[in-house]
């Protein structure tokens, strides 16, 4: 079978779209919720995409941003920095995370 771009794409996209999910807490489920996008747990690609997603975040050093990565998909930014620089340091964030959007 021959893949053309438009239907992998497309596949992928179908796969990533449109799911629904709720929470459970004890033995009762919340309301099914619309999340535009979103990975299912435990599907065969999840360790794929997660990788697809956190690679580009190693440019991230060139901001002087550290990061931290966790298995839930979770990315979590931070700078240290002296209370006297404050807002310098929220704007340089700011603008890493404008790039990161980009």
């Amino acid at each position: 079978m021959v893949w053309t771009h438009g239907a992998v794409l497309n596949w992928i996209k179908s796969y990533l779209s449109n799911r629904l999910f709720h929470v459970k807490c004890s033995d009762r489920f919340s309301e099914p919720h619309h999340s535009s996008y979103e990975v299912p747990q435990g599907s065969v690609l999840e360790p794929l995409l997660f990788l697809l997603y956190t690679t580009p975040l190693s440019l991230l050093s060139f901001f002087f941003v550290n990061r931290h990565l966790y298995a839930d998909d979770i990315t979590q930014l931070f700078l240290s920095f002296q209370a006297s620089d404050f807002n310098e340091n929220i704007s340089h964030l700011q603008n890493t995370l404008g790039a990161i959007a980009n």
